[in-house]
């Protein structure tokens, strides 16, 4: 499975495809940043955010890179399509990490945190931030991904579509904001300094809602 995995990253680096929208999310967080510094969680809770999109999208793209009869050889190969599908999912949510470690460096290289607020806990709540939402867009990416909407303009749709819901549902107002991942609530509670207990309530929430989401696309994948 391993070897599956060390495949499909290559691929997907090779393809270049991949660059694209990290490229563009970190330019434009390199402009908002560059301007008065601010607090290590605004930046963070911010960045995480504007990031979280751009996680599903590098899903998505990864496994539709892999043409849908190779899924099949890969499956035959590992002896079980669950390692198949667990391998894909495995290689997506690896390709999150260079973004989130340039996005973690990022507002310091520009001047984008007050030199003040550089401590640990800054970091480790800026490094949850980010790390809470791979779950997430490695769930909406998977099934955004061709091997579920047999097409790109309907994974397209699906994914945005997502997005969009995912932001209505998790206003402050909604009744109903554990049905999404909390793309806003993260922000929010860290602007609001909130203490471990809450993040603890927010990462259990979001690794519940990602579990159930990753189980759907497993069972359909192996029914499919």
């Amino acid at each position: 499975m391993n070897a599956l995995i060390r495949m499909r990253l290559t691929g997907f680096v090779r393809g270049q495809r991949g660059l694209i929208a990290p490229a563009g999310i970190l330019l434009l967080l390199a402009a908002i940043q560059a301007g008065e510094p601010g607090s290590a969680a605004e930046v963070y809770g911010l960045s995480a955010m504007l990031l979280f999109p751009v996680l599903a999208i590098q899903v998505k793209l990864l496994l539709d890179a892999e043409p849908d009869g190779q899924r099949g050889l890969a499956a035959v190969a590992l002896g079980s399509h669950r390692r198949e599908v667990t391998a894909g999912l495995a290689a997506a949510a690896l390709t999150a990490g260079p973004v989130i470690a340039a996005s973690l460096v990022l507002p310091w290289l520009v001047g984008g945190i007050r030199s003040s607020d550089l401590s640990p806990r800054s970091l480790v709540v800026g490094a949850w931030a980010h790390l809470i939402f791979v779950p997430a867009a490695v769930a909406i990416g998977a099934w955004a991904s061709r091997a579920v909407t047999r097409a790109a303009g309907p994974g397209a749709l699906l994914l945005a579509g997502a997005v969009v819901v995912t932001a209505v549902l998790d206003q402050r107002w909604s009744p109903v904001p554990w049905l999404v991942p909390p793309m806003l609530t993260v922000p929010r509670a860290l602007n609001d300094n909130a203490g471990t207990g809450t993040l603890l309530v927010i990462t259990a929430v979001a690794l519940a809602w990602s579990a159930v989401t990753l189980g759907g696309y497993t069972w359909y994948r192996l029914r499919r």
